[in-house]
């Protein structure tokens, strides 16, 4: 019988990363909006990444803002009537996070794609 053996902390930061890498190529290559990458960007909790790491703090700004969206599965439970209703501030929501997002989506693709060393971004905290 197979024991399970828990990933150790590196094995799974590099999982996660790893898999932060796929999901910002899925948005760049128009797979996945920006706003879902986004929010599954934010959520992931084993990047190691320092909390005021700019790319980080760029999705989860997109996340808070656009949280009361629905996008993805939720699309499914809203009444179509909803869904045209909110049409258009979804379009605005879309573009706007694509320009906010788009050069970290291109940076957490590549930070961590094939396995690379955390490449550290400024902080986004005030500028100074």
């Amino acid at each position: 019988m197979d024991e399970y053996r828990h990933p150790t902390h590196e094995e799974y930061v590099t999982q996660q990363r790893s898999f932060a890498a796929s999901v910002a190529r899925k948005v760049l290559d128009g797979d996945l909006t920006a706003i879902e990458g986004a929010r599954i960007l934010s959520r992931l909790d084993g990047l190691d990444l320092d909390a005021e790491d700019e790319d980080l703090c760029r999705m989860r700004l997109v996340n808070d803002e656009t949280e009361t969206l629905p996008i993805g599965e939720v699309r499914s439970l809203w009444a179509p009537e909803a869904l045209l209703a909110k049409a258009a501030e979804l379009e605005r929501a879309e573009l706007w996070a694509r320009q906010i997002g788009l050069e970290s989506f291109h940076r957490f693709a590549e930070r961590f794609g094939a396995n690379q060393p955390v490449q550290p971004t400024r902080a986004c905290g005030p500028r100074g």
